[in-house]
């Protein structure tokens, strides 16, 4: 676990990183402090105003901001460029066109994330060929290596392959 978390409203303080491989993209997916009224700024309001203001100031540095909103409920207005995702779909009982559910469609979520990337990045769908080269960051060709020299480190072959699947 990264961080003790809540479905509560301002609950969410801290940037919680994460390192994903999505479609040969390598992504660091930052979730932040949603964006709300905080009606008294002393104490906890305090701490949340300033994970509030941690959040805006990565994301005016970031390449794609993913502004999340429920499904079916009122939100914050997206900030200029952010590309909107209502999520929750599986709550809704008519959600609307586009919502994804992470839980009830986790593939349907991840093409829809991976489809905003593509639009955002001008990345076009392209299928590995036989023959061409592969991107690898540094640490997977590194790990690909040796198991290609056979120095496993004192684990089998399985322990290493496994490493392949683990994030970076």
């Amino acid at each position: 676990e990264r961080a003790i978390t809540s479905s509560e409203e301002g609950t969410t303080r801290d940037l919680l990183l994460g390192v994903v491989h999505l479609d040969g993209f390598t992504i660091e997916l930052v979730d932040t402090a949603g964006e709300r009224v905080v009606l008294d700024p002393s104490g906890s309001g305090g701490v949340e105003l300033a994970g509030q203001g941690a959040a805006k100031a990565l994301r005016e540095r970031a390449d794609l901001v993913l502004w999340l909103e429920r499904a079916g409920s009122d939100s914050a207005e997206a900030p200029v460029g952010a590309s909107v995702l209502k999520t929750h779909a599986d709550l809704c009982v008519d959600p609307p066109q586009g919502a994804i559910s992470a839980v009830s469609d986790p593939i349907g979520a991840r093409n829809a994330v991976s489809g905003l990337l593509k639009l955002r990045f001008g990345v076009e769908d392209a299928q590995w060929v036989p023959g061409q080269p592969v991107l690898f960051s540094s640490r997977l060709r590194a790990l690909v290596e040796s198991i290609l020299r056979g120095s496993f480190d004192g684990q089998d072959l399985s322990a290493q392959l496994s490493l392949l699947l683990v994030e970076d």
